[in-house]
């Protein structure tokens, strides 16, 4: 069945309390976040602390955890963001908090928002920083499967993602691998260990003669590492 967010969530949002009343943020101990905070899948920690008298005397309103968290505007790729809550915490006025009237299907329903993201961030509306309202995300259309299906699908995800997060971390450890195996092929490239050395080259001191005659050869006994013929030489002889 189709349905509104509205009619299997309540819907609320936030306010920021005014910065020039120091009474709402000293000492404060009440976690409150911002629409940044959805960067993350889960929100573990605040923005901001404020007081008990913020509450009472602003729009702020403390929410469980298990609420759904979305950006309704920010810079960037912020708004249309979803997160969800494991602190309790109040939020600014930027955040849309969803509380599902059943939490069985908190899943489903934040499954469905992580992949309607870009079909979300159109719909908002603007100059200069396009805006969600409350209004559009309570009225958001999502289909609802029964519950059993919304289970099967789900778990389907979760295994796909687990697959990507496989592929992620073998492309990180492949790009690591990488860098190692450039910076060993340079160290044995310098060293004179990448190419079998032939005695019967001419030795890098007749070379360095030639580039520059005055030049007065170093004692190389300390450099064990090089091989017969090569040389040391500053960079300014070069």
């Amino acid at each position: 069945m189709w349905c509104r967010l509205e009619d299997i969530a309540n819907i609320g949002t936030g306010a920021t309390p005014n910065r020039l009343n120091k009474e709402y943020y000293n000492n404060g101990i009440i976690p409150w976040i911002n629409s940044s905070s959805t960067n993350c899948t889960y929100i573990t920690e605040a923005s901001e602390y404020i007081t008990e008298k913020a509450i009472n005397e602003t729009n702020c309103k403390i929410y469980p955890i298990g609420t759904l968290i979305v950006a309704m505007y920010g810079e960037g790729k912020t708004r249309g963001q979803v997160s969800e809550l494991l602190i309790e915490s109040a939020t600014n006025q930027a955040c849309a908090a969803i509380s599902l009237i059943d939490t069985n299907i908190k899943a489903y329903i934040k499954n469905y928002f992580e992949g309607n993201y870009f079909h979300l961030r159109k719909l908002a509306e603007g100059g200069n920083q396009p805006n969600l309202s409350i209004g559009k995300i309570s009225n958001y259309t999502i289909p609802l499967p029964p519950l059993s299906e919304q289970h099967r699908i789900t778990t389907e995800i979760e295994k796909c993602f687990s697959i990507i997060d496989i592929i992620e971390c073998g492309k990180a450890d492949l790009q690591t691998a990488i860098k190692q195996a450039k910076s060993k092929i340079l160290d044995l490239a310098i060293h004179g260990k990448l190419v079998p050395q032939d005695p019967n080259d001419e030795p890098a001191i007749e070379l360095l003669k030639r580039i520059n005659p005055d030049f007065t050869p170093c004692d190389n006994g300390h450099y064990t590492q090089l091989p017969d013929g090569w040389t040391i030489a500053p960079m300014e002889i070069l």
